[in-house]
């Protein structure tokens, strides 16, 4: 091969090597920009994500908030509860202390008001 031959061999040679260099520079803009479009979208899902997560936390919490005041409420219905028997039972058995002797005591008034006020009657 003359010099004329491998000049123009190499010429050709360095032509290719500048398409293939081109087209590989081409090829990663496109996937670097692929990237930046991956990196946005999975941004915007980690935000969607966090928004899901923010809204059935809050969905919990007033959940959450309801059930306690609910149960307060309950224990406080119960405590009521628990103190009126046990004033009907203080009533029997003042009732009862005065009415179990061979000459019955008379019944305290106030054992009758109390009574009537429990049971929703007036006086």
């Amino acid at each position: 091969m003359n010099a004329a031959g491998y000049i123009q061999k190499l010429k050709a040679t360095k032509v290719q090597l500048l398409k293939e260099l081109t087209a590989a520079q081409q090829r990663i803009e496109q996937l670097e920009e692929q990237a930046r479009e991956n990196q946005s979208y999975r941004l915007g899902l980690e935000a969607a994500c966090d928004r899901y997560i923010k809204r059935a936390n809050e969905g919990r919490e007033a959940a959450l908030e309801s059930f306690t005041q609910s149960l307060e409420h309950r224990i406080r219905l119960q405590d009521a509860v628990e103190r009126m028997a046990n004033l009907y039972a203080y009533l029997e058995r003042t009732e009862h202390q005065a009415t179990r002797w061979q000459d019955p005591l008379p019944v305290p008034e106030w054992v009758g008001d109390v009574r009537a006020i429990l049971e929703g009657e007036e006086r």
